[in-house]
């Protein structure tokens, strides 16, 4: 399979006053996601109406916390995973293999460096600068993206596979066993992880498509 020709979501970002001006429409598509992640985090079911009241709520809150954003996306800018995804974004331009190749590369220096007794340790990486352990996370969670970008399946399944139970790490395997045409492996994944569906019932959803039918309800 031949990479792709853009880096994986979200890079590149627009910045200057283009990031300002076309915040407002980012805003309101985010507003959608914000509404289905308050709903799962309460357990509580938004659709059709319930679900278009919300949107325009979560949009005037967090439209009135606007004049914090800048000040906080340029610190978080300057974050060393951030300088490594710029770098990595360069590098795609005119080589995907080589921009996976660095952002794999400063993972597993950061991820070897944590101590066995103190996993919530910084880590310092020449020249990127200071690590914490949630930018570990978003760096491998980019690297997962990069491997699919450029048709590594099998790395990204065995990367998201480090990452923990969860639904969301559950979906992220599915997809990766599906994209190498496992789909009996998925199949029995979603079954075996069921017990880790969220409100939404996600798992089940992506089960019973696979399967055809409500039949893949079955233990």
């Amino acid at each position: 399979m031949s990479a792709s020709s853009s880096p994986p979501a979200g890079l590149p970002e627009p910045t200057g006053w283009r990031w300002i001006l076309g915040w407002p429409r980012r805003l309101w598509r985010s507003t959608d996601a914000v509404a289905d992640d308050v709903a799962d985090a309460l357990g509580i079911p938004v659709a059709g109406f319930r679900r278009r009241a919300a949107r325009p709520l979560f949009f005037a809150l967090m439209l009135v916390m606007m004049p914090l954003v800048w000040p906080l996306r340029r610190l978080f800018h300057s974050t060393a995973e951030r300088r490594v995804r710029d770098r990595s974004d360069e590098i795609w331009q005119t080589n995907p293999y080589e921009a996976v190749a660095l952002v794999e590369s400063v993972c597993l220096q950061v991820r070897a460096a944590v101590p066995s007794d103190k996993l919530l340790a910084r880590i310092d990486l020449p020249p990127w600068g200071r690590f914490t352990p949630f930018q570990l996370a978003q760096l491998e969670s980019y690297l997962f993206r990069c491997y699919l970008a450029v048709g590594r399946y099998e790395d990204a399944l065995t990367l998201c596979r480090a990452f923990g139970e969860a639904e969301l790490f559950v979906q992220m395997q599915v997809d990766c066993l599906i994209a190498m045409k496992r789909t009996p492996d998925a199949i029995a994944l979603l079954r075996d992880k069921l017990h880790l569906d969220g409100p939404r019932g996600k798992l089940r959803s992506k089960l019973e498509s696979l399967t055809g039918s409500s039949a893949g309800r079955a233990n």
